[in-house]
């Protein structure tokens, strides 16, 4: 996904990033800068601790084009507008090379992006970080964990985790964590009746659900965009059961929390 987004940048285009309560867009942005570093002058601006960036004392003159590299862009909602207008207008006023700007937030975030793209002065792609399916979760396990490890342990912690990073990287360092605190802000980013009431009928079903199955509360059908949110927030995995499509909880984990303790 990396070099993906970077090969976009270096013909103009900015990207968005968006993902749940710790689905990795910070360690994403990493990786971002990390890469581009051979070409590309990167610069990180965190929105939550650097709400109006300098971008005179952080942009160098000269040298490789820049990319910028923004986090937490929920902190910009409601009317995210001017501020990309802002840095639209420094960026030339300083006669900087910018190559393309990324721009992480959360699931609202996302939403706001795709509905006011032309919000932004240059083409954009869009970048959902979801949990990562088992044939991408094993070799991380694999890289972190003993080579003694049974195959058996591994499958566990690849179910226990449903491919969320969050988890993924917590059980990496000992499984039987504490996960309360992250389940609440799993939960409480999807706060919409429609939404609550599809991870219900998922924590009740406690196995994979066809989408067809799967209802709103006067017994229609759930529209996508309502399921693609839920997998960004990183609540559901989806994939296909006997080529149907299919969704499930994210996690045991949370099923047993959410049983216990939402409301």
């Amino acid at each position: 996904m990396v070099n993906n987004l970077l090969s976009h940048l270096g013909t103009g285009s900015s990207a968005v990033a968006a993902g749940g309560p710790r689905m990795g867009k910070t360690t994403f942005l990493q990786q971002i800068a990390a890469a581009a570093s051979q070409t590309f002058h990167p610069v990180s601006i965190d929105l939550a601790t650097e709400p109006q960036p300098d971008l005179a004392q952080r942009i160098p003159a000269g040298g490789h084009p820049v990319i910028l590299l923004f986090d937490n862009c929920e902190r910009l909602l409601p009317d995210p507008a001017p501020f990309l207008q802002q840095i639209s207008q420094t960026a030339l006023r300083m006669g900087a090379q910018l190559a393309g700007s990324v721009w992480a937030g959360d699931a609202r975030w996302g939403e706001w992006a795709m509905a006011n793209r032309a919000a932004f002065t240059c083409p954009i792609r869009y970048y959902p970080l979801i949990v990562l399916p088992p044939k991408e979760a094993r070799p991380f396990l694999k890289r972190h964990w003993p080579a003694d490890v049974p195959a058996s342990e591994l499958e566990w912690v690849v179910e226990l985790s449903g491919g969320h990073p969050h988890l993924l990287s917590q059980m990496v360092k000992g499984p039987e964590r504490n996960f309360d605190a992250f389940f609440a802000d799993l939960w409480n980013a999807a706060g919409r009746p429609a939404e609550r009431g599809i991870i219900t009928q998922l924590i009740q079903a406690k196995s994979w659900v066809l989408l067809e199955d799967i209802k709103d509360a006067a017994g229609g059908s759930v529209p996508k965009p309502v399921l693609d949110r839920l997998a960004i927030v990183g609540l559901i995995n989806r994939t296909l059961v006997d080529g149907a499509a299919a969704a499930t909880i994210v996690s045991p984990l949370l099923s047993d929390w959410a049983r216990r303790t939402a409301k």
